[in-house]
């Protein structure tokens, strides 16, 4: 019913336009089917509205077009050998900002459009860093 429900499927005497491959030894599918449709744009809206559909939160499509899993054919057969992971590229600190080498509290305070900024170690009251006396002095509001 979801594949119909994008386009026209080809269908011809004894072919409905979706074959689901089933083993008889299994008795079950054998986890894919092929699906055809009339023309090649609702094909390409087929690909675009069910890659990745999921049916629940562990089921999901994967959808493959024919001129692509035709090419998996000439992939050589072997062993699989892992991709070399990218080399590690150390990036910045970005919060090293947030991080006080003194083990200090950092407070902030807010009252309507004034801001303080204030650090406390526990042992001493706490010092004021920012207060925004720097903008008021600037003529900033």
């Amino acid at each position: 019913k979801l594949v119909s429900r994008i386009g026209a499927l080809a269908t011809s005497e004894g072919f409905s336009g979706v074959h689901l491959p089933f083993s008889a030894e299994t008795k079950s599918t054998l986890g894919f089917a092929l699906i055809e449709y009339e023309s090649g744009e609702v094909a390409k809206k087929a690909v675009e509205v069910l890659s990745d559909y999921a049916f629940d939160k562990n089921h999901a499509l994967q959808v493959t077009p024919y001129a692509h899993g035709i090419g998996l054919k000439d992939v050589e057969e072997g062993e699989f050998k892992e991709p070399e992971p990218a080399p590690f590229v150390e990036r910045p600190d970005t919060s090293s900002w947030l991080r006080d080498g003194s083990q200090r509290e950092q407070l902030v305070t807010r009252f309507g459009k004034e801001t303080v900024v204030a650090w406390y170690d526990g042992k001493h009251e706490p010092a004021t860093d920012y207060d925004g006396s720097r903008e008021s002095k600037a003529g900033v509001p």
